[in-house]
C-alpha cells in the first residue's frame, strides 16, 4: 500500500482494523518499503566505512615506508651526494639521482589505475540497478597517489 506521511497513523489504524476483521486469527505483519531497501544497503555502508579506514592505514603505512626507505637510501649515499654537490652539480640532478629508484615503485601506481578500474566495473555489475563509471575516479586516484608519493620521497631529500 502506498500510504501519505501526513496520514500515516490513522492508515495504520484502518488497516489494523481491516485486517483484525478479515483474519482475526493472524497477527498483522507489514514492513515499510523504504526499511527494506535501506536494511539491504547496510553491508554496502559498513562495507564502505571499513574500506576507508584500511585505505587510510594503507596510505599512511606506505608514505612511512617510502619515507624510511627515502632516508635509508640518502644516509646510504650521504658521501656520493657531498662530492658531486661539492662539484657544482645542480640540485635538481642529484635529487633525480636518488628519485630513479623510486620511481619504479611509483611506477605500480600507474599499472594499478586500470586494474582498478577494472575490478571497480566488476563490482558495480554485480548489482542490479548498475551505473557507468568513468576512468576519472581511478585516475584522479592514481594522480593523487603519485603526487603524495612523490612529496614523501622529496620531502626526504
Amino acid at each position: 500500500m502506498r500510504i501519505e506521511g501526513s496520514r500515516m497513523q490513522e492508515a495504520l489504524t484502518d488497516l489494523e482494523s481491516t485486517w483484525k476483521s478479515t483474519m482475526p486469527n493472524r497477527p498483522l505483519d507489514f514492513f515499510f518499503l523504504d526499511d527494506r531497501l535501506s536494511d539491504s544497503y547496510k553491508s554496502e555502508r559498513k562495507l564502505s566505512a571499513v574500506t576507508i579506514v584500511f585505505t587510510f592505514l594503507t596510505i599512511l603505512v606506505a608514505c612511512l615506508g617510502l619515507f624510511g626507505l627515502t632516508t635509508f637510501s640518502v644516509k646510504r649515499r650521504i658521501k656520493e651526494i657531498s662530492e658531486r654537490k661539492a662539484l657544482a652539480i645542480i640540485i635538481i640532478q642529484i635529487l633525480n639521482l636518488l628519485s630513479k629508484e623510486f620511481i619504479y615503485l611509483i611506477v605500480i601506481v600507474v599499472i594499478a589505475t586500470p586494474i582498478t578500474y577494472l575490478l571497480l566495473g566488476a563490482w558495480i555489475n554485480s548489482f542490479a540497478y548498475r551505473i557507468s563509471i568513468s576512468l576519472w575516479p581511478s585516475m584522479f586516484a592514481g594522480i593523487v597517489t603519485l603526487i603524495v608519493s612523490f612529496a614523501t620521497v622529496f620531502t626526504m631529500q
